[in-house]
Protein backbone atom coordinates (compact mmCIF):
# COMPACT_ATOMS: atom_id res chain seq x y z
CA UNK A 1 0.00 0.00 0.00
CA UNK A 2 1.55 3.40 -1.24
CA UNK A 3 2.34 5.69 2.21
CA UNK A 4 -0.23 8.68 2.59
CA UNK A 5 0.83 12.08 1.05
CA UNK A 6 1.40 14.38 4.00
CA UNK A 7 0.08 17.85 3.48
CA UNK A 8 0.06 21.07 5.62
CA UNK A 9 -2.18 24.62 5.56
CA UNK A 10 0.95 26.17 3.68
CA UNK A 11 1.02 23.58 0.96
CA UNK A 12 -2.71 23.95 1.00
CA UNK A 13 -2.64 27.66 0.25
CA UNK A 14 0.79 27.79 -2.00
CA UNK A 15 -1.61 25.20 -3.91
CA UNK A 16 -4.54 27.90 -4.12
CA UNK A 17 -2.60 30.59 -4.33
CA UNK A 18 -0.51 29.31 -7.47
CA UNK A 19 -0.23 26.04 -8.79
CA UNK A 20 3.01 26.19 -10.56
CA UNK A 21 4.95 27.32 -7.48
CA UNK A 22 3.40 24.83 -5.95
CA UNK A 23 4.58 22.48 -8.60
CA UNK A 24 7.92 23.38 -8.02
CA UNK A 25 7.78 23.08 -4.40
CA UNK A 26 6.54 20.07 -3.14
CA UNK A 27 5.76 18.10 -6.65
CA UNK A 28 9.51 18.83 -8.44
CA UNK A 29 11.28 19.79 -5.00
CA UNK A 30 12.82 22.61 -5.78
CA UNK A 31 12.35 24.32 -2.40
CA UNK A 32 14.66 26.87 -1.62
CA UNK A 33 17.62 26.26 0.75
CA UNK A 34 17.84 26.82 4.62
CA UNK A 35 18.94 30.01 5.44
CA UNK A 36 20.17 31.60 8.61
CA UNK A 37 19.21 35.12 7.97
CA UNK A 38 15.52 36.65 5.55
CA UNK A 39 12.14 36.68 7.11
CA UNK A 40 11.35 32.70 7.87
CA UNK A 41 14.57 32.55 9.70
CA UNK A 42 14.05 35.68 11.91
CA UNK A 43 10.20 34.81 12.05
CA UNK A 44 11.51 31.00 13.30
CA UNK A 45 13.58 32.65 15.78
CA UNK A 46 10.89 34.71 17.31
CA UNK A 47 8.41 31.87 17.33
CA UNK A 48 10.35 29.76 19.35
CA UNK A 49 11.31 32.20 21.96
CA UNK A 50 7.66 32.99 22.70
CA UNK A 51 6.78 29.40 22.50
CA UNK A 52 9.31 29.15 25.69
CA UNK A 53 7.59 31.59 27.28
CA UNK A 54 4.12 30.22 26.78
CA UNK A 55 6.22 26.28 27.69
CA UNK A 56 7.63 27.42 31.13
CA UNK A 57 7.68 31.30 31.80
CA UNK A 58 11.16 31.15 30.33
CA UNK A 59 12.44 34.66 29.75
CA UNK A 60 11.70 34.85 25.96
CA UNK A 61 14.01 37.81 24.88
CA UNK A 62 16.83 35.66 26.57
CA UNK A 63 15.84 32.46 25.03
CA UNK A 64 16.16 34.86 21.76
CA UNK A 65 19.64 36.21 22.24
CA UNK A 66 20.55 32.04 22.90
CA UNK A 67 19.18 31.34 19.44
CA UNK A 68 20.35 34.55 17.82
CA UNK A 69 24.07 33.36 19.17
CA UNK A 70 23.34 30.05 18.00
CA UNK A 71 22.10 31.36 14.17
CA UNK A 72 25.15 33.22 14.04
CA UNK A 73 27.44 30.32 15.21
CA UNK A 74 26.19 28.61 11.90
CA UNK A 75 26.46 30.73 9.92
CA UNK A 76 29.85 31.68 10.79
CA UNK A 77 30.90 28.40 10.42
CA UNK A 78 29.19 27.70 7.24
CA UNK A 79 30.88 30.79 5.63
CA UNK A 80 27.51 32.85 5.24
CA UNK A 81 28.09 35.62 3.04
CA UNK A 82 25.10 37.49 4.50
CA UNK A 83 26.22 38.01 8.39
CA UNK A 84 25.46 41.75 8.21
CA UNK A 85 21.87 41.04 7.12
CA UNK A 86 21.74 38.54 9.83
CA UNK A 87 22.66 40.76 12.76
CA UNK A 88 20.05 42.99 11.46
CA UNK A 89 17.46 40.25 11.17
CA UNK A 90 18.42 39.85 15.32
CA UNK A 91 17.63 43.23 15.88
CA UNK A 92 14.71 43.22 14.33
CA UNK A 93 13.69 39.81 15.95
CA UNK A 94 14.66 41.22 19.15
CA UNK A 95 12.23 43.99 19.11
CA UNK A 96 9.56 41.41 18.27
CA UNK A 97 10.03 40.16 20.91
CA UNK A 98 10.35 42.84 23.38
CA UNK A 99 6.85 44.46 21.60
CA UNK A 100 5.35 40.87 22.71
CA UNK A 101 6.05 41.06 25.88
CA UNK A 102 5.41 45.04 26.37
CA UNK A 103 1.91 44.37 24.98
CA UNK A 104 0.93 41.60 27.08
CA UNK A 105 1.75 43.77 29.60
CA UNK A 106 -0.02 46.46 28.67
CA UNK A 107 -3.12 44.88 27.57
CA UNK A 108 -3.56 42.07 29.46
CA UNK A 109 -4.35 40.08 26.24
CA UNK A 110 -3.63 36.30 28.40
CA UNK A 111 -5.11 37.43 30.91
CA UNK A 112 -8.98 35.43 30.68
CA UNK A 113 -6.68 32.42 29.33
CA UNK A 114 -5.06 29.34 30.42
CA UNK A 115 -2.27 27.91 28.33
CA UNK A 116 -3.41 24.25 26.99
CA UNK A 117 -0.74 23.33 25.21
CA UNK A 118 2.63 24.82 23.24
CA UNK A 119 3.48 23.83 20.01
CA UNK A 120 1.65 20.34 19.36
CA UNK A 121 1.80 18.16 16.29
CA UNK A 122 -1.46 16.88 15.01
CA UNK A 123 -2.14 14.57 12.24
CA UNK A 124 -5.10 12.58 10.85
CA UNK A 125 -5.70 10.62 8.15
CA UNK A 126 -8.04 12.33 5.66
CA UNK A 127 -9.50 11.24 2.12
CA UNK A 128 -9.97 7.92 2.81
CA UNK A 129 -6.17 7.63 3.96
CA UNK A 130 -4.22 8.57 1.34
CA UNK A 131 -3.70 12.07 2.58
CA UNK A 132 -1.77 12.55 6.36
CA UNK A 133 -2.86 16.17 7.07
CA UNK A 134 -0.43 17.74 9.10
CA UNK A 135 -0.13 20.45 11.34
CA UNK A 136 1.32 22.27 14.41
CA UNK A 137 -0.53 24.74 16.53
CA UNK A 138 1.57 27.72 18.58
CA UNK A 139 -0.40 28.25 21.51
CA UNK A 140 -4.08 26.40 22.37
CA UNK A 141 -5.59 28.40 24.79
CA UNK A 142 -8.96 27.82 27.57
CA UNK A 143 -11.02 30.62 27.75
CA UNK A 144 -11.41 30.94 31.44
CA UNK A 145 -14.58 32.87 31.55
CA UNK A 146 -16.32 29.98 28.35
CA UNK A 147 -14.30 27.20 28.91
CA UNK A 148 -13.87 27.24 24.69
CA UNK A 149 -10.30 25.89 23.26
CA UNK A 150 -9.34 29.17 21.27
CA UNK A 151 -6.38 28.32 18.27
CA UNK A 152 -3.63 30.83 18.41
CA UNK A 153 -1.09 31.53 15.95
CA UNK A 154 2.15 34.00 16.07
CA UNK A 155 2.73 35.84 12.87
CA UNK A 156 5.77 38.55 12.21
CA UNK A 157 4.91 40.89 9.75
CA UNK A 158 6.53 43.68 7.50
CA UNK A 159 3.29 44.81 5.97
CA UNK A 160 2.23 47.98 7.05
CA UNK A 161 0.12 48.85 4.93
CA UNK A 162 -2.76 46.67 5.77
CA UNK A 163 -3.95 43.70 4.07
CA UNK A 164 -2.54 41.18 6.51
CA UNK A 165 -5.60 40.49 8.40
CA UNK A 166 -8.07 39.79 5.20
CA UNK A 167 -5.22 37.53 4.31
CA UNK A 168 -5.01 35.59 7.16
CA UNK A 169 -8.99 35.22 7.37
CA UNK A 170 -9.29 33.62 3.86
CA UNK A 171 -6.44 31.32 5.14
CA UNK A 172 -6.93 27.45 5.41
CA UNK A 173 -4.75 27.69 8.46
CA UNK A 174 -7.06 27.76 10.89
CA UNK A 175 -9.91 26.09 8.91
CA UNK A 176 -6.91 23.10 9.08
CA UNK A 177 -6.23 23.61 12.89
CA UNK A 178 -9.84 22.96 13.88
CA UNK A 179 -10.12 20.07 11.85
CA UNK A 180 -7.35 18.18 12.80
CA UNK A 181 -7.99 19.15 16.60
CA UNK A 182 -11.63 17.82 16.22
CA UNK A 183 -9.99 14.48 14.35
CA UNK A 184 -7.29 13.87 17.43
CA UNK A 185 -9.45 15.74 19.99
CA UNK A 186 -13.21 14.30 19.10
CA UNK A 187 -13.82 14.89 23.29
CA UNK A 188 -13.72 18.60 22.68
CA UNK A 189 -16.61 19.93 23.94
CA UNK A 190 -16.27 23.88 22.64
CA UNK A 191 -13.74 25.35 20.38
CA UNK A 192 -14.18 29.07 20.51
CA UNK A 193 -12.26 30.08 17.14
CA UNK A 194 -8.75 30.79 16.04
CA UNK A 195 -6.87 33.82 17.24
CA UNK A 196 -4.00 35.51 15.24
CA UNK A 197 -1.19 37.75 16.60
CA UNK A 198 0.63 40.01 14.75
CA UNK A 199 3.94 41.50 15.41
CA UNK A 200 5.35 44.03 13.25
CA UNK A 201 8.49 43.71 12.13
CA UNK A 202 10.53 47.17 13.34
CA UNK A 203 14.26 48.61 13.46
CA UNK A 204 13.21 50.61 15.80
CA UNK A 205 10.30 50.91 18.36
CA UNK A 206 10.21 54.38 19.30
CA UNK A 207 9.25 54.75 15.74
CA UNK A 208 6.07 52.91 15.80
CA UNK A 209 3.49 55.75 14.68
CA UNK A 210 0.60 53.01 15.56
CA UNK A 211 0.35 49.28 17.02
CA UNK A 212 3.31 46.87 16.78
CA UNK A 213 1.26 44.16 17.84
CA UNK A 214 -2.37 43.47 16.96
CA UNK A 215 -4.53 40.24 17.83
CA UNK A 216 -7.75 39.42 16.23
CA UNK A 217 -10.28 36.34 16.20
CA UNK A 218 -10.98 34.79 12.85
CA UNK A 219 -13.87 32.28 12.19
CA UNK A 220 -13.28 29.21 12.64
CA UNK A 221 -15.87 27.42 14.87
CA UNK A 222 -16.70 23.47 15.61
CA UNK A 223 -19.86 24.23 13.68
CA UNK A 224 -17.71 25.04 10.71
CA UNK A 225 -15.78 21.90 11.06
CA UNK A 226 -17.53 19.34 9.08
CA UNK A 227 -17.80 21.59 6.30
CA UNK A 228 -14.33 22.73 6.01
CA UNK A 229 -13.30 19.01 6.11
CA UNK A 230 -15.05 18.30 3.24
CA UNK A 231 -13.44 21.67 1.11
CA UNK A 232 -10.08 20.61 2.23
CA UNK A 233 -10.79 16.81 1.12
CA UNK A 234 -11.56 18.15 -2.02
CA UNK A 235 -8.75 20.53 -2.35
CA UNK A 236 -6.39 17.64 -1.54
CA UNK A 237 -7.52 14.91 -3.73
CA UNK A 238 -7.46 17.92 -7.18
CA UNK A 239 -3.98 18.45 -5.74
CA UNK A 240 -3.09 14.67 -5.86
CA UNK A 241 -4.70 14.87 -9.35
CA UNK A 242 -2.65 17.73 -10.51
CA UNK A 243 0.63 15.58 -9.25
CA UNK A 244 0.10 12.64 -11.02
CA UNK A 245 -0.85 14.89 -14.15
CA UNK A 246 2.75 16.93 -13.82
CA UNK A 247 4.37 13.82 -13.17
CA UNK A 248 3.54 12.18 -15.91
CA UNK A 249 4.45 14.86 -18.49
CA UNK A 250 1.65 17.20 -18.40
CA UNK A 251 2.96 20.60 -17.20
CA UNK A 252 0.60 23.29 -18.35
CA UNK A 253 -2.39 21.73 -15.70
CA UNK A 254 -0.52 23.87 -13.10
CA UNK A 255 -0.43 26.75 -14.43
CA UNK A 256 0.81 30.07 -12.93
CA UNK A 257 -0.90 32.65 -11.21
CA UNK A 258 0.97 35.94 -11.45
CA UNK A 259 1.22 37.61 -8.07
CA UNK A 260 1.40 41.10 -6.94
CA UNK A 261 5.04 40.85 -5.92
Amino acid sequence: TDAPVVVTHSELNMFLSCRRKWAWYFVHDRQKPERHHGPLALGSRVHAAIEEYYKDGSDPIAAHERLAAEAVARAEADGERFIDTLYEDIIVGRNCVIAHQQWLEDTGADSNYDVEMVEEKLEAPILGGRVLLRGKVDVMFRERDSGALFISDLKTSGNWWGGQRELLERSYQHHVYLALTQLVHPETEFIGGALYTVIKKMRNLDRATGPVVERFRAPATRRMAATKLRQIEAICAEMLRVADEVRGGNEDIAYPTPQQA
